[in-house]
């Protein structure tokens, strides 16, 4: 299984969840047919119509709070693109207040026709500005209506690596059911109530591996400043989402095993409904 990791140390990070904040959209070329909305609640989607052979393009731009290149070196985004190639591919561009930019995950549009969480890193010394969202045609050639999508764009410090997990990843999506007593009568009606966020369970070892000392510091200091977030993103072998840290707990058991383990729970983070895209995509089932 490889190494869960967790982000850590949040600089940006925009759930596009509102156009509020971003600027009208801007174009190049002769594209035709550009809009920017809001689907699911959280996902933006960018849509235009190449009609020839010049370099066309659309994006929408974000004042940021001004944050050091250095200290959030760190870019993820999560995207799709309605084409797997030669049609609109996604790019992002920071532009520094010293008027400089560039391009934070590849040097030309980048096409997936699954979502895709692309990384990065920023060139350090700087001062990010403005981010873009660019909707951009490769080849130039391309003709046709296309579309992008974006997730998220966030900027951050580090990743925390978990040290050992021996146990399972496990993922548990309680359901909720309440029952209703009905007077007069024996038992009750049971009413079904939806289904919660699925919660997510680390667990491991704290004798193996490069734990801080006292052991487990490094991660209940992640549990804590967790709070100055709306989500930290989670990666593993399948499990791939925005989570929120709920339990951080360490068991030293008796007798003859004195090896403390540890329990990491937390909750998939979501503004959409359980219907969309995010529930069959997170799990990496096909």
């Amino acid at each position: 299984m490889a190494t869960p990791t967790l982000t850590l140390g949040h600089g940006e990070m925009d759930d596009c969840s509102t156009k509020t904040g971003w600027g009208a959209v801007q174009t190049g070329g002769n594209i035709i047919n550009e809009t920017h909305t809001v689907l699911f609640g959280d996902v933006f989607k960018l849509d235009a119509e190449c009609t020839d052979a010049l370099d066309e393009y659309i994006y929408i731009e974000k004042d940021v709070t001004n944050f050091s290149s250095t200290v959030y070196n760190n870019f993820l985004v999560r995207y799709y693109t309605s084409a797997a190639s030669n049609g609109l591919g996604a790019q992002v561009e920071v532009i520094f207040d010293d008027v400089t930019s560039e391009y934070v995950f590849g040097s030309t549009p980048q096409f997936s026709p699954v979502w895709t969480t692309a990384t990065g890193t920023l060139t350090t010394g700087k001062t990010v500005d403005k981010i873009r969202l660019y909707a951009k045609d490769e080849p130039d050639s391309v003709t046709g209506a296309h579309t992008v999508y974006f997730d998220f764009i966030l900027f951050y410090n580090t990743k925390f690596v978990f040290p050992y997990v021996n146990g399972e990843v496990t993922v548990n999506t309680p359901q909720r059911y309440v029952d209703i007593p009905i007077p007069g009568r024996v038992g009750d009606i049971t009413q079904y109530l939806g289904a919660e966020n699925p919660v997510i369970t680390v667990s491991g070892d704290m004798q193996i591996g490069s734990w801080n000392t006292p052991k487990g510091e490094t991660l209940h200091r992640a549990c804590v400043e967790s709070h100055a977030y709306p989500w930290q993103w989670f990666t593993s072998d399948r499990v791939n989402c925005k989570v929120t840290l709920r339990n951080f707990s360490v068991t030293q058991p008796g007798g003859s095993d004195t090896k403390p383990r540890y329990t990491l729970n937390m909750k998939l983070y979501s503004l959409s409904c359980g219907s969309n895209y995010e529930y069959f995509e997170w799990l990496g089932l096909p």
